[in-house]
């Protein structure tokens, strides 16, 4: 069960590609955290670059295995549901 939910969140089953294409709210976000990254890299030096590179890389892998840890849960909370629903339609 978990390997298909980790292929549901890798996008090997594919229904969470359409959540971020399909989504202004997060389009938007996206397109606003790129500006203003790009706005500060500009006034950094090449150390600061660096770091705040390393920050962004961290961010990214914590996001993510974040994100697929709720996933996870969603999917056990609606697997749950559906049992009790099928349990007392018997």
């Amino acid at each position: 069960m978990k390997n298909t939910m980790v292929d549901l969140w890798n996008g090997n089953l594919a229904p969470v590609k359409k959540c971020t294409r399909d989504s202004a709210q997060i389009a938007s976000m996206m397109a606003l955290i790129e500006k203003r990254g790009m706005k500060l890299s500009a006034v950094l030096d090449e150390k600061q670059k660096e770091l705040f590179a390393g920050y962004n890389a961290c961010m990214e892998e914590y996001l993510g295995a974040l994100a697929e840890q709720a996933f996870c849960e969603g999917f056990r909370l609606g697997a749950r549901l559906l049992s009790e629903v099928f349990g007392e339609s018997s």
